[in-house]
């Protein structure tokens, strides 16, 4: 995936994984830098959790922590249990504005102090309407427009893609 991106745009993209499983942060690198990553796992062997990658935007100085999160399903966890890793995740954040992502595994996460940055979506391939799949923003963290992708055979879940802007703001 990172030879493709660098194909398409031309950029060298970065990447900071969960245990080399499931989880994982991609950043261009000719916008941002990244000195180091926060994890927790979930405690599956697939790699359920979540890790955090500081962003500094190269140009303006500006940091933002990225975080990306694979929720425990429901096959494996309960709603408490979910909500806990929900949590969990949420504390690799420091004090920069944060951005956190990813298939929370609930429709309604529990995130104090949190916006969703694009509207509820179904992003799974399954019957009913499933929005598992969100992107959230704390802090001076603009909200622009947000698509929806489906990546076909690559994924059972559909891909939420919002415009951000840091030091930004929601309203």
């Amino acid at each position: 995936m990172l030879a493709e991106l660098k194909r398409l745009t031309g950029h060298v993209w970065k990447v900071w994984t969960l245990s080399e499983k499931s989880v994982c942060v991609m950043w261009d690198d000719s916008i941002f830098s990244s000195k180091s990553s926060r994890t927790t796992s979930y405690g599956t062997a697939f790699g359920h959790g979540a890790v955090c990658a500081p962003l500094t935007h190269r140009k303006s100085g500006l940091g933002v922590d990225v975080i990306s999160t694979h929720t425990r399903p429901g096959s494996v966890a309960t709603n408490a249990q979910k909500d806990s890793d929900i949590a969990k995740g949420a504390k690799l954040a420091g004090t920069w504005p944060t951005v956190y992502a990813g298939d929370f595994a609930r429709n309604a996460p529990k995130l104090p102090g949190y916006t969703r940055a694009a509207a509820k979506v179904d992003s799974m391939d399954k019957a009913g309407t499933q929005t598992p799949d969100a992107v959230f923003v704390r802090g001076k963290v603009g909200v622009g427009k947000a698509t929806l992708v489906n990546p076909g055979g690559l994924s059972d879940h559909k891909w939420i893609g919002v415009v951000l802007t840091l030091g930004g703001d929601l309203s």
